[in-house]
């Protein structure tokens, strides 16, 4: 599973994506979940806060935490 950056027009959107093989063994790539623009998601006071807390929950460090 990876995020995803796809730019179209004159937006930038951001995308959950699974990679997997399909049945003769290509590597293929299937969206799990559409996250949205990331400009509109830069401005989401409850975005930021979902990442903070499954940065929390996977003991991963955030940008200014100090230990």
């Amino acid at each position: 599973m990876f995020v995803k950056i796809t730019n179209a027009k004159e937006y930038t959107y951001i995308n959950i994506v699974q990679s997997y093989r399909d049945e003769t063994g290509v590597t293929r790539h299937k969206t799990l979940h559409k996250l949205g623009r990331l400009d509109q998601l830069r401005e989401d006071k409850s975005f930021a806060e979902c990442v903070k807390k499954l940065c929390g929950l996977l003991d991963i460090p955030l940008a200014g935490d100090e230990e």
